[in-house]
Formats: C-alpha cells, structure tokens, sequence
C-alpha cells in the first residue's frame, strides 16, 4: 500500500500588498505543484531583504487528515525563500522527528528538546510514522 496523498491544498496570503493578499485553493493530484507554482508566481512582490510575507496554509489528504501550517514566503533570491510547501511540511515533520537538527542549536539542545516533546505526544514516533504515512 502506498503513502497517502495530499488532495487540497488552501493557501491564505495574509501579509504583502493587500490587492494580493487572498484565499488561493487547488485540488487534485497536483495540488501541491499547483499551491507552489502560485507562490512563486507572486516571487516578485515578496521581500529581499530579511524579512518575509506570511502565508498560512491547510494541506487535507486523501484519508482526511488535514495539516496546517505557516509559510514565511521571502524572493528566492534570499536563503530559505519557504516557497515548497512540501518540503516545508516535511522538513519541519523531520525536525519533530529526530532527523534534522537546526544549526543553531548543538546536539545536545536538539535531544533535550526532543525529550520533551517525545513527553508531550508530539515527538519522533509520531512524527516518522506520519511521515511514513504520507506522501509530500
């Protein structure tokens, strides 16, 4: 059986010049590629110089379940410009996992931190099997 896929993608641009700032929705199974090829359409109006213009985005899945999220959409000229929405997702499931410590932070900081969210329920084993679950 195969990863569950993402059938809906909304993105809410809520920072930027306001005749821009909408609801934007695509579906089927290229929703995602569709959600990306949206932000970075608007690539030109985002910020260059630090800061970013927020979006804020649900991904629902073929099952149901539904992630949300934030975007912090910068021109791809700057670092980390956050215009993939699953990568986004995956890299930040991938943080709770256990599998992509910050560089800002040592080894150490990122096993305590890891201990106390194992400890609220929101940890490495739910974080892998979610991934294992879904596809981005």
């Amino acid at each position: 059986m195969g990863k569950i896929k993402a059938k809906k993608v909304t993105i809410e641009r809520v920072e930027g010049p306001i005749c821009l700032c909408q609801t934007a929705v695509f579906d089927g199974d290229e929703c995602l590629t569709l959600a990306n090829d949206w932000l970075h359409y608007q690539e030109e109006t985002y910020p260059k110089d630090g800061c970013y213009d927020k979006h804020d985005f649900t991904i629902v899945f073929q099952d149901g379940e539904e992630y949300e999220g934030r975007l912090d959409c910068k021109h791809s000229s700057c670092p980390d410009p956050d215009l993939d929405v699953a990568r986004h997702v995956r890299e930040f499931v991938e943080f709770h996992a256990g599998m992509r410590c910050p560089p800002h932070m040592t080894p150490e900081e990122y096993e305590k931190l890891l201990r106390t969210l194992d400890k609220r329920g929101n940890g490495r084993a739910e974080s892998r099997a979610w991934l294992e679950k879904y596809e981005l």
